[in-house]
């Protein structure tokens, strides 16, 4: 009874955040959907003239939403990361790492947003396949930067005596691998499941840092 009282709501719930964010991410990819990976210009204009804009659009907030939720689950990690000692300019590092990751991927859509519209209205098959291209560019630039904060996350998690060993390990090794370019793209699934597996992980455990030891009776 102590240490339940003893853990604040946060420490409970927002792990919670962790889970939440896949779900409206996946949701809004189910929505709003993309052409195929390489589509021919042709393929693009009938993509285009056949996806609802009212729809899209649906999705790809719902998709902003999920990131902008697992950014707060970020934040909320590396706060009980530095209050059990993780060195905070890793952990600033992995947020803003994280922040920018986000930014860029919301970006992105909107490129692919303005190519639906630029469809619609009308526009040339090479500026459609350009614009497309912006699109790829940008969904690349991403991969550098989520790397970086999984390998941040990783150096600071490990040594930490109240955090499993793998917490750590798992995102270092994951982080580093990304920086190979072919890897990047399927490794973000293994990255999907860290986060799944940490959300589990301290709703089941919760982990009592110095804040919350200062409220136990």
């Amino acid at each position: 009874m102590g240490q339940a009282a003893g853990l604040s709501a946060s420490t409970r719930l927002w792990p919670v955040l962790g889970i939440v964010a896949w779900i409206l991410v996946f949701l809004g990819l189910a929505v709003h959907g993309y052409p195929k990976v390489n589509a021919s210009a042709q393929q693009l204009a009938t993509w285009t003239s056949t996806t609802d804009r009212t729809r899209f659009v649906i999705g790809v907030e719902l998709e902003a939403i999920g990131f902008l939720v697992l950014l707060l689950f970020v934040a909320w990690l590396c706060h009980v990361l530095r209050r059990l000692g993780g060195a905070g300019w890793l952990l600033v590092l992995a947020l803003v790492s994280t922040a920018a990751w986000v930014a860029v991927g919301i970006t992105g859509n909107g490129v692919w947003t303005a190519l639906l519209d630029a469809g619609k209205q009308g526009v040339s098959l090479p500026s459609l396949t350009s614009i497309r291209d912006i699109a790829q560019a940008v969904f690349d630039a991403s991969n550098l930067l989520l790397p970086l904060a999984l390998i941040s996350l990783g150096l600071a998690s490990i040594g930490r005596e109240a955090i499993p060993r793998w917490l750590g390990w798992a995102s270092l090794v994951i982080g580093i691998l990304m920086l190979i370019g072919p890897l990047a793209a399927p490794l973000q699934i293994a990255f999907i499941a860290w986060v799944l597996a940490v959300s589990v992980l301290f709703l089941v455990r919760p982990i009592r840092t110095g804040e919350d030891r200062e409220r136990a009776p």
